[in-house]
């Protein structure tokens, strides 16, 4: 079955892709596999948090409740001064913006909280997953991002436009203009992997966008960083990841394309869950100012440096994942 996907964009906004390996670019949308755009272009009918999914910038963020709003790193930035959740404007509280670290090396990592002066009231808060789901579980993505072309695009083997059906050939969807809020779904590849999208190290998840199956089967694209993947355990939906960077079937796969055999990388929120929990449950953190210039100057030196050793001890780029890092 072909990926007439509804898209997800998972942007690196203003990160580069991630190189020839990991096209680590910033998520924008959700494509998903079917052609019925109605169906995935309002919440599902079991709705895991749709109206949490908020847009930060030209990318997205997701809403935990209290006030918080949780984003990719890279999505952030200081001239940010407020995000627009379902429909209305609600401005950033100056001050409150917290990066998240690497659990073990204290190195950031692509994961930033901030907080809203007048947060919305009609809005639940979400719940975090403290376990990674396990592989082959079905996960829900929600991203507000690119559009895709209605018809599929077919490549040779050296990216250039070829015609449908011929035998070796990479097929897919290139983007076309306009975003809109998506969901889609998919599973989860095995294993946890450490890898670097240029804003940190990070532990992430995996899906990987295949032919044939659910007709909602998604793939993030370009500019949907920030966006949620929501996980049903024990009948509840948990946040489990937030959208990071999308990986290209091979090099030299176009710009704006979307192709079968493409991966969507996603924060493991179960490794920083502590972490969120210590900042989203203290009613004073709202309202503590970030840690002084300096300070801050000398933990991104010592991130830096820490990564630096990281990435030399394995022979790896920086856009390159580490390989599979169980808990």
């Amino acid at each position: 079955m072909v990926v007439r996907a509804a898209f997800l964009r998972c942007s690196l906004v203003g990160a580069a892709v991630l190189s020839v390996a990991w096209c680590s670019s910033p998520a924008h949308a959700v494509i998903v596999r079917g052609d019925d755009e109605s169906a995935v272009a309002a919440p599902p009918a079991d709705d895991p948090g749709w109206a949490n999914v908020v847009s930060v910038g030209s990318a997205t963020g997701v809403y935990l409740g209290k006030g918080w709003v949780l984003t990719a790193a890279h999505v952030w930035g200081s001239g940010q001064t407020s995000v627009l959740v379902n429909g209305n404007y609600y401005r950033v509280q100056p001050g409150t913006a917290r990066r998240l670290f690497h659990p073990e090396t204290g190195a950031p990592s692509d994961l930033q909280l901030f907080h809203l002066s007048d947060p919305p009231q009609d809005l639940r808060s979400v719940s975090i997953s403290s376990s990674a789901p396990p592989p082959g579980s079905t996960v829900l993505g929600i991203g507000n991002g690119r559009n895709r072309t209605a018809d599929e695009t077919w490549w040779d083997s050296n990216w250039r436009p070829t015609e449908p059906g011929t035998p070796g050939a990479y097929h897919g969807f290139s983007y076309a203009p306009g975003n809109a809020k998506r969901w889609g779904v998919n599973q989860l590849l095995p294993g946890t992997v450490l890898g670097n999208d240029g804003f940190g190290a990070t532990y992430m998840l995996r899906t990987r966008l295949d032919e044939g199956g659910d007709p909602t089967e998604m793939q993030a694209a370009t500019g949907d960083s920030g966006g949620a993947l929501f996980c049903k355990r024990d009948g509840n939906w948990e946040l489990a990841g937030l959208i990071l960077a999308v990986s290209p079937v091979r090099a030299g796969q176009p710009g704006g394309t979307v192709v079968y055999g493409d991966s969507t990388y996603y924060a493991d929120l179960s490794r920083y869950h502590d972490q969120i929990q210590a900042i989203v449950s203290n009613p004073a953190a709202g309202d503590v100012p970030e840690p002084s210039s300096l300070a801050l100057l000398l933990c991104l030196v010592a991130g830096a440096t820490v990564w630096y050793r990281w990435r030399r001890a394995r022979k790896l780029p920086a856009w390159k994942c580490a390989a599979p890092a169980d808990p």
